[in-house]
């Protein structure tokens, strides 16, 4: 959605494009705080499902949504009264915080709309329903569309005008996650008429720390970034934020194989088939590198018609086409590292995850006070930024690859002896698909090459002693190759079968 307000805002002017990229890098961080309710809603339902205790994973939904209301209307009105000394603190010029301060509010209405989303978006995934989740999404994104052009254009609110769009239309998105979660029997609203205890939510708020803390360390660097783009002037800032829409809307392509990763090689390992978690861990891989080559030659020759898509400004569309090249440079790292991440979250690494972020955030905001002296401008800036995708990236590579790691030729052949693995890795695991924000990785090619050939060196080893492991290898990675991923573990059995289940059993 915020790449349709960047398209439209920008035929207004760059004062009023920088204003919406200034806002939304403050409201997304405010956000990303609350990322954790799809990642830990997600294993919590799917627990209760497991078990058919339809009844516990209808109150942890109802529950997860009360969480959701009320931090929501907290963050709401915290960003609403706050915006001044926020876009102060950001060193805004005064014709851009007029806009800002004007997107920022209007965008603050729908916290607790984007909190609800997040919860019944796990509540969902908990069923194993990636369908769902999906259409919202598609409904949204149409509303905002034709909302904007109403509000902007046709009633001439200008920057308030796509905020209110984008703000209403996420609250169209939640209006039918709860209609759908109620007529698919997930949620029973008699829980909802329940106000949980502290006692209720303890764990779920304890789950969510570590992803919190993982979330902001990320975003609180890009923060910093752009609140260094704010004091180059305006036509820097608009180009900046050109930039981040363009990079944000590319790696949507391999979110989804970040998901995808998390949940077959979750899937995998629950099963005790590591040779298979490997092969498929690798498979994602190099479908995302194919992809990333594609989007690399697109942005590269992209890089002079790109930026006119969202501006008329010239001196907007030369900044930004400084930017293009490096965009285009860094995506199959973007690519590599998204599948890697969810690799290590699908083994249940997200501990290790966690502090190798903070340990990399702390030395990318090194980089941003030294390499934007030897590169003034954005690029500098840019440059600096990719720091925190290569080093998650390395971090993930030497976890994956390490004698420790749960897809190691040592702890498979382990694992022969000592038998199966606890359910709850491939459970937890299972619920941090949800976790997008993965979304600023990338990988160093020298250190995933090594990683893929012991990935092919390790498996005709382990899978000549486990030949279902072998059948369903290829039965998973023929199912990639068509396509149909998400299909094979977001649609395995659908949500309505799974909730008359529960309806005949009562």
């Amino acid at each position: 959605m915020s790449l349709v307000d960047t398209a439209f805002v920008g035929r207004l002017g760059a004062a009023q494009l920088g204003a919406v990229g200034l806002s939304t890098i403050l409201f997304n961080f405010c956000g990303m705080l609350f990322n954790f309710l799809v990642v830990v809603t997600t294993p919590l339902v799917a627990a209760a499902v497991a078990q058919n205790d339809f009844e516990k994973a209808s109150r942890t939904t109802a529950q997860g949504l009360w969480v959701a209301l009320f931090l929501g209307t907290l963050t709401g009105l915290s960003i609403f009264y706050g915006a001044p000394y926020l876009l102060a603190k950001m060193g805004a010029r005064p014709e851009v915080v007029v806009h800002a301060l004007a997107y920022l509010r209007c965008r603050a209405i729908a916290c607790p709309a984007l909190l609800g989303l997040f919860v019944a978006t796990g509540s969902f995934r908990g069923y194993q329903d990636t369908k769902t989740p999906l259409y919202s999404a598609l409904l949204s994104n149409v509303a905002n569309f034709l909302m904007d052009i109403l509000f902007i254009f046709g009633l001439g609110w200008g920057v308030a005008g796509a905020a209110l769009a984008t703000s209403f239309s996420q609250y169209v998105g939640v209006g039918a996650m709860l209609f759908l979660l109620h007529r698919k029997r997930i949620l029973n609203f008699a829980d909802m008429l329940r106000i949980p205890s502290f006692g209720d939510v303890a764990p779920l708020l304890r789950a969510g720390l570590a992803v919190s803390l993982r979330n902001v360390s990320t975003m609180g660097v890009i923060l910093y970034g752009t609140t260094m783009v704010s004091t180059m002037g305006t036509a820097t800032l608009a180009a900046h934020e050109i930039a981040r829409q363009v990079f944000i809307f590319s790696i949507q392509f391999f979110s989804c194989l970040d998901v995808t990763a998390q949940s077959l090689v979750a899937s995998q390992l629950g099963k005790n088939k590591r040779s298979t978690a490997r092969a498929v861990l690798l498979r994602i891989l190099q479908i995302a590198l194919g992809l990333s080559f594609l989007l690399m030659a697109t942005l590269s020759f992209g890089r002079t018609a790109i930026p006119r898509v969202f501006t008329g400004d010239l001196e907007v569309i030369t900044v930004t086409q400084r930017i293009m090249p490096l965009l285009a440079f860094f995506m199959p790292f973007d690519a590599a590292a998204a599948v890697m991440d969810g690799g290590l979250l699908g083994a249940s690494e997200t501990s290790y995850a966690s502090r190798a972020t903070l340990v990399v955030a702390f030395c990318v905001y090194g980089l941003l006070t030294v390499v934007p002296r030897m590169y003034p401008g954005l690029f500098g800036v840019w440059l600096s930024l990719k720091g925190l995708s290569v080093g998650r990236t390395l971090a993930a590579s030497y976890r994956l690859a390490s004698p420790r790691s749960p897809l190691s030729i040592e702890t498979a052949a382990s694992s022969h002896a000592e038998g199966p693995i606890e359910q709850l890795d491939g459970r937890g695991a299972g619920g941090r698909g949800a976790a997008s924000e993965g979304s600023q990785l990338q990988h160093d090619a020298g250190s995933h090459t090594d990683f893929q050939g012991e990935l092919l060196a390790s498996q005709p080893s382990v899978q000549s002693a486990d030949e279902t492991a072998e059948d369903e290898e290829d039965d998973v990675l023929s199912n990639i190759v068509a396509g149909n991923i998400l299909r094979e573990q977001g649609s395995a059995e659908s949500t309505d079968i799974v909730a008359e289940r529960a309806h005949d059993a009562g």
